[in-house]
């Protein structure tokens, strides 16, 4: 495993799917490489939703989130109103 550092800049606008990523990753203290690597998904993939360059597929998504210990759930959005 790596030495974690963190030097992740997030560009304005980005999805917040991305951000809460960001943020995970920081608090499991994972490195961008290792995340990737177990996730099945390429760093210049994830560099590229860190700076707004594309958004994530949901497979990618998906497996980046499984790694980190989260689940995407879709709920109707008249819940809760």
């Amino acid at each position: 495993m790596r030495q974690f550092r963190d030097r992740s800049i997030i560009a304005r606008g980005v999805h917040p799917l991305v951000r809460r990523i960001v943020d995970e990753r920081r608090r499991h203290q994972v490195a961008w490489a290792d995340l990737g690597a177990r996730a099945g998904v390429s760093v210049t993939t994830m560099h590229n939703w860190r700076t707004g360059r594309q958004r994530p597929k949901l497979d990618e998504l998906e497996a980046v989130l499984n790694v980190l210990d989260l689940k995407l759930v879709v709920r109707s959005a008249s819940v809760g109103e």
